[in-house]
């Protein structure tokens, strides 16, 4: 027993009498190199983060506020998962919507994700195919915005004083149009969710510009999201000079 325990701090003696010696050489032949192996670790680790962003399934970043570190990183990250093919990130509020609020968001996501690869191989689409991606894409970025105006419209009505001169009136106004942007959020959706099926009739029926009513019904829901945005600019207006 004495004999192996003897043996075992041998090789551990000899172990590091290696790691040192290695050490000495490269402090005195190669001492980037120092330098060079924490970095080259640190930047593996960057890259490995990195790409996991880039191939997530998952497509909002919820944060306290827009803007920021993370709307920068999302700028950053987006351009590449457009490379593989995946649906861009989304900033979505974390405070005061529902959880029920973002999967519109994330529904809405998957369906323009849908499109986009049913636009790829489908031959009907023709020239129509750049502006039906482009509406797709456009819809959930707007419901993102419409998230962060119910937001901010839920922050300010907390705010309001009921009990002093036209309080009761601007909260219930406020109320009314927190309830409006949901309803629009929800009408996108659907929208999003009819085109699978009409893309598919289109390619079946092979009609001549099948796709006008298609992006009719896209526009339309991106702009029913505008106009809502409108409304909220226009009472946050009254809200700020009353």
């Amino acid at each position: 027993m004495k004999e192996q325990g003897g043996n075992g701090a041998g090789c551990a003696l000899i172990v590091i009498a290696a790691l040192i010696g290695t050490a000495i050489l490269i402090v005195a032949y190669a001492p980037w190199l120092l330098l060079a192996i924490p970095a080259a670790i640190v930047m593996a680790a960057i890259a490995v983060i990195f790409l996991a962003d880039v191939v997530s399934d998952d497509v909002m970043v919820a944060c306290e506020e827009p803007g920021g570190y993370e709307a920068w990183r999302i700028s950053m990250l987006n351009p590449v998962r457009q490379a593989f093919h995946k649906p861009p990130l989304l900033q979505v509020p974390k405070l005061r919507v529902t959880y029920e609020e973002r999967q519109l968001v994330k529904q809405a996501s998957k369906l323009a994700s849908g499109i986009a690869a049913s636009l790829r191989n489908n031959s009907t689409a023709g020239a129509d195919r750049a502006q039906l991606l482009a509406q797709a894409n456009e819809l959930p970025a707007d419901m993102a915005g419409a998230l962060w105006r119910l937001d901010r419209l839920r922050k300010m009505e907390r705010a309001i004083d009921v009990r002093i001169s036209r309080g009761q009136q601007t909260r219930d106004e406020m109320v009314a149009l927190e309830k409006q942007i949901v309803a629009e959020m929800q009408r996108s959706l659907e929208t999003l969710s009819a085109i699978p099926l009409s893309l598919m009739k289109v390619e079946v029926a092979q009609v001549e510009r099948p796709t006008d009513r298609l992006l009719s019904s896209l526009s339309e829901a991106n702009q029913h999201l505008r106009d809502i945005s409108s409304a909220y600019n226009e009472l946050h207006g009254t809200q700020g000079s009353a």
